[in-house]
């Protein structure tokens, strides 16, 4: 399978990699990334330290009985290493004219790229510790029988409250624990399915255009929207940057003629309205929305009711997620 994995991989690949082949000769494309030494920070940080611990001592054992799984993953932990800190392969290359970093991402090559490696060297690391614990027992006095009993009832029933208490334990837990990232509830899942089964392909959908929340749309939708998470790798995107940055005015103020102008030159045929926008109590609900945070330096509310303007029809509604149709 350390042959057959990989050349599946590349055959995967190939259709892909053969379509997008003309962006690799366009020379605006290119990576503004850097290798830096920080980036230890999210091979070790970012994966929690046990693993990347667990996975070291993983590691020092398939270097010393090399089988080949253990070849395969000890030379992608090598390249993974050196693409996101030290650059060795890309000097070597320099010397013959071939830039292999110029599509490199190394702050994401250090986060993502261990992932598999550090999974597999904890599991061989675990697998060795748990044979030195077995035939260390074998020498050791028997554990009487209702001591692993009451571990087993003590293990179930911490499961059992942490289960009752879940709540609780997740609203305590704001106060230490802070997630980053795009979020939605369930009702704006819903709403978002409501347009990608509603709705046509080539439909351009106004979503929230402030922080994370609008960021989901375009992906669970599988449509295009006005907003979407920038990234810097994106190329002659002028023009769609122009188009966010005056829907931010327009869209959390539609009944001004300006906007309504602005909707119809784009070809506006949705606007989606998150739940945390139109009823912002609904962030302490747990079971519908779990985030740890506020949305402070982005949320706002609306500077009109949606469903006081004419031109717009509403077609979907879920615990105040809505989904409001242009009409002509």
């Amino acid at each position: 399978y350390c042959v057959v994995i990989p050349v599946l991989g590349v055959l995967l690949t190939g259709p892909w990699a053969l379509r997008v082949l003309p962006l690799f000769f366009v020379e605006q494309v290119v990576s503004p990334f850097i290798l830096s030494a920080t980036h230890w920070k999210q091979m070790v940080v970012y994966q929690g330290v046990l693993v990347p611990a667990l996975a070291l001592g993983g590691a020092m054992l398939a270097l010393w009985r090399r089988r080949l799984p253990d070849v395969l993953m000890l030379t992608w932990l090598v390249f993974v290493i050196d693409f996101s800190i030290f650059g060795l392969t890309d000097r070597f290359f320099d010397l013959i004219g071939i830039d292999i970093m110029r599509y490199v991402y190394p702050y994401s090559v250090a986060w993502r790229g261990p992932i598999l490696t550090y999974a597999y060297f904890a599991t061989v690391f675990i697998d060795w510790l748990l044979d030195r614990w077995a035939a260390a027992r074998e020498h050791a006095i028997a554990m009487p029988m209702w001591a692993g009993q009451a571990a087993l009832v003590t293990g179930i029933g911490l499961v059992a409250l942490a289960v009752v208490l879940s709540r609780p334990i997740l609203i305590s837990s704001r106060q230490a624990v802070n997630f980053f990232g795009a979020f939605s509830s369930r009702a704006d899942l819903a709403v978002m399915t409501y347009l990608r089964q509603n709705s046509p392909q080539d439909s351009l959908i106004l979503n929230y255009p402030s922080g994370f929340e609008g960021h989901w749309v375009t992906t669970i939708a599988e449509r295009e929207t006005v907003e979407f998470r920038d990234q810097p790798f994106f190329h002659l995107a002028d023009s769609y940057y122009e188009r966010m940055a005056q829907a931010e005015q327009a869209y959390f103020d539609l009944s001004q003629p300006a906007a309504r102008v602005f909707v119809q030159a784009q070809g506006i045929d949705y606007v989606i309205i998150p739940q945390i926008v139109n009823q912002p109590e609904r962030f302490n609900d747990m079971r519908g929305s779990i985030r740890w945070r506020w949305p402070q330096d982005t949320w706002r509310a609306l500077d009109y009711d949606p469903a006081s303007i004419d031109w717009l029809e509403q077609v979907f509604e879920q615990d105040g997620a809505q989904v409001y149709r242009v009409l002509p």
